[in-house]
């Protein structure tokens, strides 16, 4: 019976194995070298020698940038984005959740007050969506966190309605770096289903 030449042996075994091992095990060896010099910013492989230390004369490596911090344009841009794609996506649920900003107090009269930057109003409604004017202005839709140009210790009038609804009317007192929170439940008017 003649014998197949192409059967293996351990010796070609061996000779394939440590073939294909050695680049991997060199690789691994010369991979912190290759990676020192690319995070200094030395690159190439002409300023040095793998075998001994050279010194170098190029200057320290730059320290890490640390990012700027974002102006009060983007930070707007950012809350007024974060505004809208709430009021999109509430328009698509049953029900949501609204939680109070940190440090909220509630006062002798029941209001609920947050620290803030000059006079804001949050205004939630029950039922979501309603429409909401601070003085006359329009400023959108509940749920809304809103700020208001006014003096400390003058009247606000806030103004919240949705058809079938009846509108509801609160009158709030300016506040210096104060963030009040207003909870307004609108009934149903007559003949409304």
């Amino acid at each position: 019976m003649p014998s197949d030449d192409r059967s293996p042996s351990a010796g070609n075994f061996t000779r394939w194995a440590v073939l294909l091992l050695v680049p991997v095990v060199l690789s691994a060896a010369a991979m912190p070298w290759v990676l020192g010099h690319l995070r200094t910013g030395r690159g190439g492989l002409g300023g040095g020698s793998l075998g001994g230390a050279v010194a170098d004369s190029e200057s320290p490596p730059e320290q890490p940038r640390h990012p700027e911090a974002p102006t009060a344009a983007e930070i707007e841009a950012a809350t007024t984005s974060s505004i809208e794609a709430a009021r999109l996506q509430q328009r698509n649920l049953e029900s949501a959740e609204m939680y109070a900003p940190r440090g909220a107090k509630t006062t002798a009269s029941g209001e609920r007050l947050a620290p803030f930057q000059g006079f804001g109003l949050s205004i939630g409604t029950t039922p979501l969506g309603a429409r909401v004017l601070v003085d006359g202005n329009d400023v959108g839709e509940s749920p809304i966190v809103t700020t208001v140009d006014c003096e400390p210790g003058q009247d606000v009038e806030v103004v919240v309605e949705k058809r079938g609804f009846r509108s509801e009317r609160r009158n709030v007192r300016c506040r210096v770096d104060a963030l009040l929170e207003l909870s307004v439940a609108l009934g149903r008017t007559r003949g409304a289903r």
